[in-house]
């Protein structure tokens, strides 16, 4: 057990954390190991046959979201419309679903 009460090693991805690399790590430490998903993140399948003990999604969610909505703020300042804002956007009955 570590003295720290640590259960998994995060690792953060600078974006160049392939397959071989995330191997490593999982070889050399005797903990799981949680890795970010990124835009050259391993696909999942590829992420279970080296044992990554989990997967987060850090920032990436909130910074899509908050560059949609200045796309949205944007659009409506420079052209005075709105439609960005409902591209892809969830309907209400999947929102109280």
């Amino acid at each position: 057990m570590l003295r720290g009460g640590a259960d998994c090693v995060f690792v953060p991805d600078m974006g160049n954390l392939e397959k071989e690399s995330i191997w490593t790590l999982v070889e050399g430490i005797a903990r799981p190991i949680n890795v970010i998903a990124g835009e050259k993140t391993p696909s999942i399948p590829d992420l279970e046959t080296i044992v990554v003990g989990r997967l987060s999604f850090g920032p990436m969610p909130m910074r899509t979201a908050l560059a949609r909505l200045r796309a949205t703020g944007c659009e409506g300042r420079e052209d005075g419309t709105f439609s960005r804002m409902n591209v892809d956007a969830l309907s209400l009955a999947a929102v109280n679903g």
